[in-house]
């Protein structure tokens, strides 16, 4: 873009209407009226004067419309592109907007999935839970009739379930296994177990977090 500096437009026609109105103020400055033949004379020039404004203004008006006439030119020459400009700006910002739309509602979702995953994941860790405690409570009542084999296998059984049932919860949820069964628990994901909910946990297409 060429930037064109303002330029001064010398009009003579403006330079000696100046000079003529300032030469009228300086006479004007030494103009009285104290009688009726003063007031006709103040009255016939000061029509000279009016008339005279007139005539430059409309020497003003003349010499401006052509002006205004190529400012309005310049104007409907660049409404064209700045509105189709405008129209870019608005297929950008839709673009813009649509993506920040599709990628609040993909977050949004996929806190909802997050959510849903840990409630079936704790959902299986309480079953999980229940299941070995059932299991201690069989251990408890097979060691207080001196069945002790039995004894230890249902608390071996209950330790896996447990240590499953931690593998299916978060890090951060606190999980509190007894102590019969704390001692009996193997250590992680890929531990073996002979209960039906260690298998079933194992064959689904979820594993634990």
């Amino acid at each position: 873009m060429t930037n064109r500096a303002a330029q001064t437009v010398i009009i003579p026609e403006a330079d000696d209407a100046a000079e003529e109105a300032t030469d009228l103020l300086r006479a004007s400055r030494g103009f009285t009226v104290s009688s009726a033949a003063d007031l006709q004379a103040a009255a016939d020039e000061r029509g000279r004067v009016r008339q005279r404004y007139n005539e430059i203004e409309d020497l003003r008006k003349a010499l401006k419309g052509p002006i205004l006439a190529a400012a309005q030119n310049v104007d409907d020459r660049f409404r064209a592109p700045l509105q189709t400009l405008l129209q870019v700006l608005s297929v950008i910002d839709g673009a813009i907007k649509q993506f920040q739309e599709t990628e609040r509602r993909r977050v949004r979702e996929e806190e909802e999935r997050a959510a849903a995953e840990e409630r079936r994941l704790q959902a299986l860790a309480d079953q999980a839970r229940v299941e070995a405690e059932e299991l201690l409570r069989q251990a408890a009542e097979a060691e207080a009739a001196g069945d002790t084999t039995s004894a230890t296998g249902l608390e071996s059984g209950a330790a896996e379930l447990f240590d499953e049932a931690q593998n299916f919860i978060l890090p951060s949820v606190p999980f509190e296994i007894p102590a019969k069964a704390a001692g009996l628990a193997t250590v992680g994901v890929g531990s073996s177990s002979s209960s039906t909910m260690a298998g079933t946990c194992r064959g689904s297409s979820v594993r634990p977090i």
